[in-house]
């Protein structure tokens, strides 16, 4: 057996062995004296991580786990000297660092409240441990080129705080890695966040120029309109979907839509040099050499 599933083995064993290693008699002097423990705890691993004592961290986790086996900063410590020990060899050692993490979330899930404590890489406090597990799970996936199992992490994360830094960063880590996601992955990505419910005007907005790529402009004008209903004062979905109407020859709604940008900031002459342009096609010179004016006084601005 290697390395990795000895490791794998050992720290699986620890949840089948939680619920036996602390009487019921003794549970609640036990946590108790976690919860006065755990801030303490999680000042030692920050100060190690900060300091980059990658080998102290790995030895100060393995006692935290054999003490406190049913808290999860132990295998989330672990997982994290693991992870930066093993950096240069990642995809080796993912699956073992995967395992910690596994185990970490299985307790949060199971104990609750006092495994939700300031996370351990990052200033800033979060909703709780569990974002950040769910995060760094996502990040070994990605550099173990897991394509698919990063996704499902970032959709467990979107599910569980949509609103999240860190659910942020890796939703965006979607849409513009453009080597490491397909259009079609971002397709499904996109459609997954408006069948839960969690889309937002930027979901409607990316998807449309997406479809706009793909050459589907009826799907892209449908989401530029979307996007305009869930926020009307937007101006880059009015100014899209302008774009793809002129593409398609619509010049009096290119127009309409354009002129929408204009209501909500005068101050670009490219808005009046585009509207000049498509009041040319349609005839309207007037509106042609009046918008030229403007565009050239602001120019000079």
């Amino acid at each position: 057996m290697n390395k990795n599933k000895q490791l794998i083995k050992k720290r699986n064993g620890y949840l089948t062995n939680i619920s036996n290693k602390i009487s019921i008699t003794d549970k609640i002097i036990y946590e108790s004296e976690t919860i006065k423990n755990i801030k303490s705890l999680n000042e030692q691993l920050t100060d190690l991580i900060n300091k980059k004592e990658w080998r102290l961290l790995l030895k100060k986790s393995i006692e935290i786990i054999q003490k406190y086996p049913d808290v999860a900063l132990g295998y989330v410590g672990h997982s994290e000297s693991l992870y930066y020990l093993n950096l240069p060899i990642i995809e080796e050692y993912g699956p073992a660092i995967i395992s910690e993490l596994d185990i970490a979330l299985k307790i949060i899930d199971q104990k609750g409240t006092y495994n939700y404590y300031k996370n351990l890489k990052y200033g800033d406090p979060l909703s709780s441990l569990k974002i950040y597990i769910l995060y760094y799970k996502a990040e070994v996936y990605f550099l173990i080129k897991n394509k698919e199992m990063f996704i499902e992490q970032v959709k467990k994360m979107m599910k569980f705080d949509s609103n999240s830094r860190l659910s942020k960063i890796l939703h965006i880590t979607i849409l513009t890695q453009t080597k490491d996601f397909s259009n079609e992955d971002k397709l499904n990505y996109f459609n997954w966040l408006i069948e839960n419910k969690l889309e937002t005007l930027k979901t409607y907005y990316s998807r449309g120029h997406l479809f706009e790529e793909l050459g589907n402009i009826w799907a892209a004008i449908s989401d530029f309109n979307k996007a305009i209903e869930v926020d009307p004062h937007y101006k880059y979905s009015y100014l899209s979907l302008a774009l793809v109407l002129a593409d398609i020859k619509q010049y009096q709604d290119a127009i309409k839509m354009i002129s929408k940008v204009i209501d909500l900031d005068a101050s670009n002459p490219d808005y009046f040099i585009a509207r000049s342009i498509w009041e040319e096609e349609i005839g309207d010179l007037e509106g042609t050499k009046l918008d030229k004016e403007i565009a050239e006084k602001l120019k000079d601005k």
